[in-house]
């Protein structure tokens, strides 16, 4: 009999982990945008200069966010939960544009996003609709379906060996 080695298979990521990387995400662009904020305008007295506070690390994020994409095709709080975005199909890692165009852009709807008053009502109706999807049985959101992806927990000798890992997968 042989035995079977459990890492070299990859399994489809947990709902909550799907979750909590989302969460991650979000936490880690809009508290320290926040917190940087206040205090740059304690600081400074100056909008403007908050605002550049801001954007520096709003600049900061996208750049490592970019990396690691090109890197590994994960985002930020996918690559500290080890989960990564692969084709449906074949488990291989996609490409940027993939990732960031059909992913992100088209697949979260960041274009509709981007138009004034559709966003307000559509946008939080459709991203609710789309996070839904990930108690399908093949647990693929809206925006997996639209990119032919799927999210998976690396196999161990795939994961990060430490907090910062840009090597590639």
């Amino acid at each position: 009999m042989t035995e079977i080695n459990i890492t070299q298979y990859k399994l489809d990521a947990l709902v909550g982990v799907r979750f909590l990387s989302w969460l991650l995400d979000v936490l880690l662009l809009l508290v320290p945008t926040t917190l940087l904020s206040a205090l740059a305008l304690r600081i400074f007295y100056d909008q403007d200069s908050a605002q550049m506070v801001v954007g520096v690390y709003v600049l900061f994020y996208f750049i490592v966010t970019i990396v690691l994409i090109l890197n590994r095709s994960h985002g930020i709080g996918q690559h500290l939960l080890n989960i990564q975005v692969v084709d449906h199909q074949t488990e291989a890692g996609i490409s940027f544009w993939r990732y960031f165009l059909l992913w992100h852009v088209v697949g979260k709807s960041l274009i509709i996003g981007l138009i004034p008053i559709v966003n307000i009502v559509f946008l939080p109706i459709y991203s609710l609709i789309d996070n839904l999807f990930i108690f399908r049985k093949d647990r693929r959101a809206i925006h997996d379906l639209i990119a032919g992806t799927r999210v998976i927990k690396l196999p161990l000798e795939q994961q990060r060996k430490k907090l910062i890992d840009f090597t590639r997968i």
